[in-house]
């Protein structure tokens, strides 16, 4: 039996038909109509290897995975050709889905696939048409015959594989792929589009190919019965949607497939029987012809919103405008505003400010309808109103700052890198970006974390780094700010900039929340005041878009910070800090010549880029950033240390004082501010705060009766200071001034008096 197989795009699925054969088998009841088969049994059925001839049927104007077909081949050229068409569609041969059909004389033919990519049957035929391919002929039987084959790119029949026949041996063989890759119009999902522009020398002899008139009107009946919908359940309807597909389709097979399927989607469906002995024998006179006029008339009473849209579409100047227009601007609905979209920034407007933006920059849009010309002069509307009016107009359901996120129905603010990946040609002995980080570092640890923590934020700009870097220099002009100038255009586009440590607490911040670096430079004292909320943005996930007047939006954050500055103590250090690597730069200014070369190199894109790919391959597994404790440094213990609590700081620098006492907690309190009082320390601390960390200094020594006191009346002097030492070794050998490796003897001297005690017991 010899039967064919086509594919038809419905609403949910693809379905594949069996067709009658030319010479008219028939099928089951002496039926002469189609069977509907979904494509997984299709394939089930070719799979099985039955004996039959089995074509697909394939449709110009539909998508299509990227295949061809390859005739009169001889065998020891064909390896060659595959990896022509590798070449061309810059895939590898593995990537091919292909058949091999052998005939006499080591003539080979060939069905191949590459599922991967879509395109259209346009550009196939573009690219088979280029000399590089027509060139491979063959002479057969007296007939020369083109090898990569142009006749497939049309409405035709494709074989698909695995056929037999009693006659014949298996042919058309798949050797490499699967079945489901030679339904040509069942695109795969993860399949990238093809696109390709020919050089004009080579398709200027090119037929170039497009929608016929009725072409065009088929997808617009299709779209607008379907959105009609019970419309034509009424037989009568269902008769006059019949003759206006067959009047626009001059009575085609094409028009029978559509009125067919459209069919199947109305009540009282009869079968495709039915539905043939209505299409062909439709009777109509230029008097009486229901035509495509009419459904545009019963869609546009149902749905008069898709007049407007019909309009907009059709007048070239507003479509030339909103092409124009939507470059910079969407609606987002949440929440509703608008945005603007700058080179570095995005911008949140309403209503009224957009008018304002746009006024002037796009022109007020002629609406005259031309039936109505005479009575319309000059009639003309602001873009922005018939932009609003337009249903199609871009929208976007939220915002986000996502370097994973895909999804169109979402505005991401994340675009990419715009440095491509490319094999990175630095030298980093020799380069001069690295010789002024090395600088700056002042330290080799320091100089392999700083490089870590930048190609972190390149690798994986989806995990924030959890650490900020402070670069301290008593002095200017030492290359801090020049570093930072360097970051910023390695993460250009996603960087900011702040000019005082409050800004990354404000409101109002849309300039900060779709960054990677942020830099902050020149900082002052008032990095102490705003410590907590600090260490919150630095680790935060989330942060809050606003902008005034404009409800705020929850976005993920993923911004990473360098602070400068040339105060040395601006920046407020507790013990156990996990979130600042505090890098206290030489004190030695650049020559005037090292920053000229060095932004001569920054400036070149070319070489940003090469940086980018370094930090891009750069082994950084030796400090998992964001998650191990950042490293200490000298200056940040220093600080640590500068920062510890007066009413600590007392009992290591005056032990004298306290030794050989019983002291009661209130009049050790006052002692204590008093002692910060008088240097210049914080005296804002609770009596639970001091309790708690004096408590924890002398466990051994709280004495609870008629309140708490301390007694230390059995320490002398020299015993107070081993208790210290013992409790935080680092913190008296920085007080007294004494070397790291350094181990005090705490030997009592020959005579030592006790201080008389001025509390009772």
């Amino acid at each position: 039996m010899l039967s064919m197989l086509y594919i038809m795009e419905n609403q949910n699925s693809k379905s594949v038909f069996s067709v009658p054969s030319y010479k008219g088998t028939t099928f089951n009841n002496g039926e002469t109509n189609r069977r509907n088969y979904k494509t997984k049994n299709a394939i089930s059925i070719i799979k099985q290897k039955i004996d039959s001839n089995l074509h697909l049927r394939i449709y110009k104007e539909l998508k299509c995975m990227v295949f061809g077909d390859i005739d009169y081949c001889p065998k020891d050229i064909f390896n060659e050709i595959m990896e022509l068409i590798s070449n061309e569609f810059n895939v590898t041969v593995d990537d091919i889905s292909y058949t091999i059909c052998k005939k006499p004389n080591d003539i080979i033919t060939s069905h191949w696939v590459i599922p991967k990519l879509s395109t259209d049957f346009e550009t196939l035929k573009k690219v088979v048409e280029q000399e590089k391919f027509k060139k491979y002929t063959n002479v057969v039987d007296g007939k020369t015959h083109r090898i990569v084959d142009s006749a497939p790119y049309k409405d035709s029949w494709f074989r698909l594989p695995y056929q037999t026949s009693e006659e014949k041996e298996l042919m058309h063989k798949i050797k490499q792929g699967k079945t489901a890759h030679f339904f040509i119009h069942d695109i795969m999902e993860d399949a990238q589009p093809f696109i390709y522009d020919c050089p004009t020398q080579e398709i200027k002899s090119l037929k170039i190919l497009s929608d016929s008139p009725n072409a065009t009107n088929l997808k617009e009946i299709e779209r607008m019965a379907l959105k009609l919908g019970s419309f034509f359940d009424s037989f009568d309807e269902w008769v006059k949607l019949g003759m206006i597909i067959h009047y626009e389709t001059n009575g085609s097979d094409e028009g029978l497939e559509l009125f067919d399927k459209l069919s199947q989607t109305f009540d009282k469906y009869d079968g495709v029987q039915a539905v043939s002995k209505q299409y062909y024998t439709c009777k109509y006179t230029k008097s009486n012809a229901v035509k495509i006029g009419s459904l545009y008339k019963w869609f546009y009473d149902a749905f008069p919103e898709d007049k407007m849209t019909s309009f907009l579409t059709k007048n070239n100047e507003y479509m030339t405008t909103k092409e124009k227009f939507e470059k910079l601007v969407f609606m987002l609905n949440n929440p509703i505003c608008f945005v603007i979209e700058h080179e570095n920034a995005i911008q949140m407007v309403k209503l009224n400010e957009l008018k304002i933006w746009a006024k002037g920059k796009f022109p007020k849009i002629n609406t005259i309808d031309e039936d109505n010309a005479m009575h319309l002069k000059n009639k003309k509307k602001d873009f922005i109103d018939l932009w609003l009016e337009d249903p199609n107009h871009r929208t976007k359901d939220e915002m986000k700052f996502d370097p994973k996120m895909i999804d169109d129905n979402k505005y991401n603010m994340y675009k990419g890198s715009v440095y491509s990946v490319c094999d990175s040609k630095i030298d980093e002995t020799n380069n001069i970006f690295f010789k002024l980080l090395k600088h700056i570092s002042n330290d080799p640890v320091v100089y392999e974390y700083f490089k870590c923590w930048i190609s972190h934020i390149v690798k994986t700009p989806y995990k924030k780094t959890n650490v900020a870097i402070i670069l301290y220099s008593m002095i200017g002009g030492v290359g801090k700010n020049a570093i930072t100038d360097a970051l910023c255009k390695l993460f250009k586009n996603y960087s900011g900039h702040i000019e005082n440590i409050d800004d990354i607490t404000k409101n109002f911040n849309s300039h900060l929340t779709n960054k990677l670096f942020i830099y902050g430079d020149e900082i002052n004292a008032n990095a102490k005041k705003v410590s907590d909320k600090l260490k919150q943005v630095i680790t935060r996930p989330k942060q809050n878009l606003e902008k005034k007047g404009i409800d705020s939006i929850e976005i993920d954050d993923y911004s990473n910070y360098i602070f400068t500055t040339n105060n040395e103590n601006c920046f407020k250090i507790e013990e156990g800090d996990r979130r600042l690597l505090m890098v206290k730069c030489p004190d030695k200014a650049l020559e005037k010549e090292d920053y000229k070369a060095f932004y001569n190199y920054i400036n070149n894109p070319n070489n940003i880029c090469d940086l980018y790919n370094y930090f891009l391959t750069y082994d950084n597994s030796k400090y998992e950033i964001g998650v191990d404790r950042v490293i200490m440094t000298a200056y940040k213990k220093q600080l640590a240390y500068e920062n510890t609590p007066a009413y600590t700081e007392m009992f290591y620098k005056e032990p004298g004082q306290y030794a050989g006492q019983c002291i009661s907690s209130t009049h050790l309190l006052d002692m204590a501010k008093d002692y910060a009082k008088k240097n210049y320390l914080s005296s804002n601390f609770t009596m639970t705060t001091f309790g708690t960390h004096t408590k924890e200094l002398f466990n051994d020594y709280v004495k609870r009766s008629n309140g708490i006191k301390y007694d230390f009346r059995n320490l002398s002097t020299t015993k107070f200071k081993e208790h210290l030492y013992k409790k935080n070794k680092d913190y008296y050998l920085y007080v007294n001034n004494l070397e790291s490796d350094y181990e005090p003897k705490f030997e009592e001297k020959a005579i030592e008096k006790d201080v008389v005690n001025p509390l009772d017991a």
